[in-house]
């Protein structure tokens, strides 16, 4: 539940300072709306609002919301510590999601912005609908370790197309314990994006580092017979092939045909 009062005063602090007494709350718990700064023939007036709790406090302002959004939607609204986590299900749930989750994430947003005027910058938000966030967690883990392989193996930096934080943090964590590539984030937001870097130590001498053009004739010079692959094991525990040609390269007879092609998760091609 959200309480507030309307004091005035002869100046906005005498003001402000009556509210937040009679309201018993401290300044910083509090959100404080200035009316009217006075004048000669005119007081200051303030209006100060406070909440009971964070959990009361979201649980209104997103019903509100769900009420004026014409759609056969609910909220589940729970809280454990400083984590305020929000569960949409109903009927019209497919369409909160949207497109990679842009709505869950406004709807996140708007509620953090919505408790830090109250004071609360330290709660986090989670808002998940049809198990979305736990689906995308594991969709993109699974392409950041496919990807990680595909780096490693063109002795080549990939980069991502722009993710949101959240899809950024899920691809950071699945590789945090990599041997073969190290994770950077690189761009301003919206547009910022993971770039996976080839461990050199690993990769030797076919790692291109940013900014230098990729020498093709030395990686053509150093390819194996398709059925001569030079499998090793790194660190991971997993075997990878040294040779360029271990990729989807058509083949006609012992030669690919035409440089491999990737393409990243996204727009921008290799």
């Amino acid at each position: 539940m959200i309480k507030e009062i309307t004091k005035q005063a002869s100046t906005v602090e005498e003001a402000t300072e009556l509210a937040l007494k009679e309201l018993n709350v401290k300044k910083e718990k509090a959100k404080i709306e200035v009316l009217s700064t006075g004048g000669l023939f005119e007081k200051a007036e303030v209006k100060v609002s406070v909440a009971d709790n964070a959990l009361d406090m979201v649980t209104e302002f997103l019903n509100g919301i769900i009420s004026k959004m014409n759609m056969k939607i609910s909220a589940k609204i729970t809280e454990d510590k400083d984590d305020i986590t929000i569960i949409i299900t109903g009927e019209d749930a497919p369409k909160v999601i949207a497109h990679r989750g842009e709505v869950l994430d406004s709807f996140q947003v708007v509620v953090l912005s919505y408790l830090n005027q109250y004071g609360y910058e330290h709660k986090k938000v989670s808002i998940d609908c049809d198990n979305y966030r736990e689906k995308r967690t594991q969709t993109l883990s699974a392409l950041a370790v496919k990807m990680a392989n595909k780096a490693y193996a063109m002795g080549r930096e990939l980069e991502f197309e722009p993710m949101n934080p959240f899809e950024r943090r899920v691809i950071h964590t699945a590789l945090q314990d990599s041997t073969i590539v190290k994770t950077l984030s690189e761009g301003e937001e919206p547009n910022r994006y993971v770039v996976l870097v080839p461990n050199t130590e690993i990769v030797g001498p076919r790692f291109k580092a940013r900014g230098q053009e990729n020498n093709n004739k030395d990686r053509r010079s150093n390819k194996k017979p398709h059925n001569k692959q030079n499998n090793r094991e790194v660190a991971d525990g997993k075997v990878h092939s040294s040779s360029y040609v271990d990729l989807d390269t058509p083949y006609q007879g012992t030669k690919p045909v035409g440089a491999p092609k990737f393409k990243s998760f996204g727009t921008k091609k290799f």
